[in-house]
């Protein structure tokens, strides 16, 4: 700081010159005088508030003088600055300038730099036209609000970019050597004409007029503007507005309204009243074991401190609520990475992508299965350590799942007991297992109408599960899919059912959480083992829209608040958590809302912000939190705070241009694919040993396509290449058809057999075909693969001749000549 401004000579220019320049970027909340001020409290509360204040201290010789500039166009800019001789001490000014100011303005924040005055600059502009306004002498009438008048009539009005300067110092003692709070105060005024016409001028100089017409002191004596003074715009950027052989009319801090006005487009960030804040636990170690909830918000600023929450008290579950678009999914995007980083990846992280496309591009995902994918498997049922509990568990998920009342559950636990004690397994294919269940219905009815009902609405379970894919989602298979032993073994896996059907998509989340708890055992020490997030929670979790006892929703939804009650409930113990991601938080289950003891609120407007506190106050607080924003309630640290979440970091463009190189390969080549399987259906066989998931789901489209168009040999061409393709390359040899996760060929038999009837194909005739169907409904219907491996082999000679006849009997199919339907 310059101590000793009188020792400034005429060489001034000859010296370099700093700027302690400090940028407002966040206004402080309204001000309330109190009514308790007394002047005789120094310290305590204020009856007025006002910048205009001594923050260097007040020297005998040559008072400091400091200045405000505001400059007014489209945007508005609000900064203090005063003149240095060293960088350095510019910038340790301005932060002791900064200091003070936000500890007399709370929530106030801003910018500091040190700025080096280029002279040479000043003495180009030209078209800058500066103007001084002097207030009159004596006593002010009213209280100057010039700043609020200043950019009512200035910012973002489309004219010429105004600047305004005000700079002050503070009155020299008297005689008695008695400290005045009085200042010497000169307003400036200055706009560039370069592109405007006359009007143009005319028409800012009435607006500049304005800005003081007002301004009298008790004799009527008004404030005028004097064009053209003597001080320069290097004066001005050097504060060089005072000088010694000049006396200047002094002002109490009572006349002139230097506060920060209410109309300042700046933003003002919410003051939690009831925060509950430790940082004395946090130190290296600390951070390591933690993940980043945000820089801490304390009375309205943002502070360059984070804050954090240990991983290991992630299994006690964390909800993220807010609106669309105010950064839900990018703070789990990025906590999630932090977790990522610093568990090394040994902690497994399950993502279900259950609304929005799109989603897996947000993470660093080991593997993404897409539903409709051949790697989307997820048994029914899998046996756990009590075979008995664990039946009883899949009955309550599917009777909760298929919106059946709670005697189904007991029908569902009674047959699957009955049906494993005889055949020491569950039928392999679900839909099999649900007809079973509507044979023991039929076979033991109910009362008329309840019979009725519950047969009614059982078939259209029935119907519903009996696509093919399905099917295949849902057989039990031999051990783990492939995706939860990777998931078990710490890698992070999307499995994205966004497409999925409301009717199944509960279903498969509950087989899912069946399927993982079968697998995992309860933890002593309860630390992070594992994560599952579910965004879009309401696509699961919300509750019926109807209260009608008797619909299927309703009966859906309050059966399976059961069993997502007990999943929340468990997961602690055994290190899993479970993050949830929702908009209406109101419509979920209460418990999906009450148990998380994590919770991070972004921006959540009426009536959703009622789930976070029954205080008026906080409601509104959460109503007004803007982007990126978030109050933080921490149970186990016993912690209440906001935070500014971080921003999308620049990992995330990487992996979607990373992760759309397959979609990208296959929009290039899909037309290339499809026409060459049209000329040789055998192409997939030797062109490529792995199809990508886009160019299979392209093809099984185009075979409905030509289905529909009655395009019969192309239809047959394709059908035959898929299933080729299939058989060669996915269950190769054939007798791999038993293995535990294969995609198998059973769902074709019956197409096979019919099209090598019609053709008059002999090699698969009728004994062998039977055979065959007996082994693949063996095969199907059971776990068990005894004995199957052999007779397999036995018909795998003969299935490879009759694909070779059909290859050659398409090759000489006639569109013309046959206008049969085709299969399907």
């Amino acid at each position: 700081m310059l101590k000793n401004e009188s020792k400034i000579n005429k060489t001034i220019k000859d010296f370099d010159i700093w700027q302690t320049r400090i940028s407002i970027t966040q206004k402080p909340i309204p001000f309330t005088p109190d009514p308790h001020f007394s002047d005789l409290d120094y310290q305590g509360p204020e009856k007025i508030r006002s910048f205009l204040f001594d923050p260097f201290g007040l020297n005998v010789e040559s008072p400091f003088t400091y200045g405000l500039e505001l400059t007014a166009s489209t945007s508005l800019k609000w900064t203090f600055f005063a003149r240095n001789f060293f960088e350095k001490e510019a910038l340790k000014d301005g932060y002791a300038w900064l200091s003070n100011l936000k500890s007399k303005f709370i929530g106030l924040d801003g910018e500091v730099k040190a700025v080096l005055v280029p002279i040479q600059d000043f003495q180009k502009q030209h078209s800058l036209i500066l103007s001084e306004i002097v207030l009159p002498s004596g006593e002010i009438r009213y209280r100057i609000n010039i700043l609020e008048k200043f950019v009512n009539l200035f910012y973002n009005k489309g004219e010429s970019k105004v600047y305004l300067y005000l700079f002050w110092r503070r009155r020299t003692p008297d005689i008695l050597n008695r400290q005045p709070d009085l200042y010497d105060l000169r307003i400036f005024i200055g706009y560039d004409i370069d592109g405007l016409t006359q009007n143009d001028i005319t028409k800012l100089e009435g607006k500049i007029q304005d800005l003081f017409v007002d301004i009298e002191n008790l004799h009527g004596d008004r404030a005028r503007i004097i064009k053209g003074p003597s001080i320069s715009w290097f004066d001005i950027a050097t504060c060089r507005v005072f000088f010694r052989d000049k006396t200047y009319w002094s002002h109490s801090k009572e006349v002139l309204n230097f506060d920060f006005p209410e109309n300042i487009p700046f933003p003002q960030l919410p003051i939690l009243d009831d925060e509950n804040i430790s940082y004395n636990h946090i130190n290296g170690e600390y951070i390591q074991k933690s993940f980043t909830t945000g820089k801490h918000i304390q009375n309205g600023v943002i502070k360059s401190t984070d804050q954090y929450i240990p991983l290991d008290y992630l299994p006690e579950n964390m909800a993220i609520f807010g609106n669309p678009g105010t950064g839900k999914t990018t703070y789990l995007a990025n906590s999630i990475k932090e977790i990522q980083q610093k568990t090394k990846k040994k902690v497994g992280i399950l993502i279900l992508g259950c609304e929005k496309e799109g989603q897996e591009n947000y993470y660093d995902c080991d593997r993404i299965i897409r539903f409709l994918d051949r790697g989307f498997v997820v048994p029914y049922w899998t046996p756990g350590k009590n075979i008995k509990k664990s039946i009883q568990e899949m009955a309550t998920y599917l009777c909760a799942s298929m919106g059946l009342k709670n005697y189904v559950e007991r029908i569902i636990f009674g047959v699957a007991i009955e049906i494993y004690d005889k055949y020491n397994g569950l039928p392999r294919d679900l839909n099999k297992f649900l007809i079973l269940i509507r044979d023991y219905i039929i076979a033991h009815p109910y009362a008329k109408e309840l019979q009725t009902n519950l047969l009614q609405a059982l078939n259209h379970r029935i119907k519903v599960y009996e696509d093919s894919y399905l099917r295949y989602v849902f057989q039990l298979i031999q051990g783990p899919p492939k995706w939860l032993k990777q998931w078990l073994s710490g890698e992070t896996i999307f499995l994205d059912i966004h497409l999925c059907d409301k009717f199944s998509k509960i279903l498969i989340v509950n087989a899912i959480f069946q399927l993982i708890k079968a697998y995992m055992s309860d933890e002593l020490d309860q630390k992070l083992k594992y994560i599952i997030v579910i965004d879009e929670a309401h696509s699961i979790f919300q509750k019926p829209d109807t209260l009608n006892p008797d619909d299927d929703e309703f009966i859906q939804k309050i059966q399976f608040k059961k069993v997502a009650s007990k999943y929340f409930s468990e997961s602690r113990a055994k290190g899993l958590c479970l993050i949830i991601a929702d908009q209406t938080p109101t419509d979920l289950f209460r418990a999906v809302v009450s148990l998380p003891r994590i919770k991070i609120i972004f921006g959540l407007s009426t009536p959703y912000n009622k789930c976070v506190s029954e205080n008026p106050n906080e409601q509104t607080l959460v109503r007004n939190l803007k982007k990126g924003f978030a109050l933080v309630i921490s149970g186990p640290t016993a912690e209440k705070y906001l935070v500014k979440t971080k921003e999308l970091s620049k990992q995330h463009f990487k992996n979607k241009e990373y992760k759309n190189e397959q979609e990208q390969r296959y929009e290039e080549n899909k037309d290339f694919i499809l026409k060459n399987i049209l000329d040789d259906e055998t192409f997939l066989i030797f062109d490529d040993k792995r199809i990508s998931c886009y160019a299979w789901n392209f093809l099984r489209k185009k075979y409905r396509e030509f289905k529909d168009n009655n395009m019969i040999k192309s239809a047959y061409k394709l059908a035959y290449a898929l299933n080729f393709y299939r058989i060669n390359i996915v269950v190769s040899p054939i007798f791999k058809l038993y293995a535990k996760d294969s995609w198998n060929l059973f769902d074709y038999v019956d197409q096979i057999y019919e099209f090598s009837l019609k053709e008059n194909i002999s090699s698969l005739n009728e004994e062998i075909f039977i055979e065959f169907k007996n082994i693949s409904e063996m095969h199907k219907d059971f776990m068990s693969g005894e004995g199957i491996k052999e007779r397999l082999l036995f018909v795998q000679k003969v299935f490879d001749e009759t694909f070779e006849e059909i290859r050659i009997v398409l090759n000489s199919y006639s569109v013309k000549e046959n206008k049969e339907i085709c299969p399907n």
